[in-house]
C-alpha cells in the first residue's frame, strides 16, 4: 500500500471521533478524532485502519464465513461480531509495529483508550471491538515489545526488514511458503493452522 498511487486519506468535517477504512485503499479521518488525540495517537489509529487492508481482514471474514456456510458449519449469528473482534485486536498488534518502525511512540494507542474508559463495547452483543480497558491492556504488552524498534522522531532505518518479521508477527507470503522446504503442502498447513487459530479466537470470543 505505501507506493499504490491509489491510497487516499480523506479528512471528514464530522465531530465524532472515529477513523474507518473503506477499501480500495481509501482511508477517512473525522475531524473530531483530530481535536481529542496527539501525533502518536493518531499515528497508532490510522495505522489500525491500514492494518485491515494490509492483513485482508475484509476478504478474510467474507471467505471464512461463506466457507464454513458452505461446508454445513452454519456459524450462530454472533460469529461474524466475534471474527471481527479478532480482527480488531490483530490490527491494533500490528499498528502498534507500524507506530514504532515511523517514529512514534508505540505506546501511545493505549493512553488513548485508557481515557476512553468503559463504552458501548463492555456489552457483549454489540462487542465488535474489545473494551477499552482490555484493549489498552493488551497494547501495552505489545508496546513494550515493539519499543526496541522506536527511534523518535525518524523512520527505522530497518523499517522493510522489521515489517516482514519482528517480534510480534512475522508477514510471509504463499509464494514465499511455497518455496520454503515441503513446498506447497507446507502453504497448505500454513494456511489451514492460520484459519484454525483464529476460528478458536472467535469461538472463545464468543464464550467471554
Amino acid at each position: 500500500y505505501r507506493d499504490s498511487p491509489n491510497v487516499k486519506y480523506e479528512v471528514l468535517d464530522y465531530e465524532d471521533a472515529n477513523a474507518f477504512a473503506s477499501g480500495g485503499g481509501n482511508y477517512f479521518v473525522l475531524q473530531g478524532l483530530l481535536d481529542v488525540t496527539n501525533n502518536a495517537e493518531l499515528a497508532f489509529i490510522i495505522g489500525h485502519e491500514i492494518a485491515h487492508s494490509s492483513a485482508g481482514h475484509i476478504e478474510e471474514s467474507e471467505s471464512f464465513v461463506s466457507a464454513k456456510d458452505l461446508v454445513g458449519d452454519k456459524p450462530k449469528e454472533n460469529f461474524s461480531t466475534a471474527l471481527t473482534n479478532i480482527h480488531e485486536q490483530e490490527a491494533d498488534k500490528i499498528a502498534v509495529l507500524y507506530a514504532a518502525v515511523a517514529g512514534y511512540d508505540p505506546c501511545a494507542g493505549a493512553d488513548y483508550f485508557d481515557r476512553q474508559g468503559a463504552s458501548v463495547y463492555d456489552y457483549a452483543f454489540v462487542r465488535t471491538h474489545p473494551a477499552n480497558p482490555r484493549r489498552s491492556s493488551a497494547i501495552r504488552q505489545w508496546c513494550s515489545v515493539a519499543k526496541q524498534y522506536w527511534i523518535p522522531g525518524q523512520v527505522n532505518p530497518n523499517a522493510e526488514k522489521i515489517l516482514k518479521c519482528n517480534a510480534l508477527f512475522c508477514n510471509v507470503s504463499r509464494e514465499e511458503l511455497q518455496a520454503c522446504e515441503g513446498g506447497g503442502v507446507m502453504g497448505v498447513l500454513e494456511v489451514v493452522a492460520d484459519s484454525y487459530v483464529k476460528n478458536q479466537e472467535a469461538k472463545k470470543e464468543q464464550k467471554t
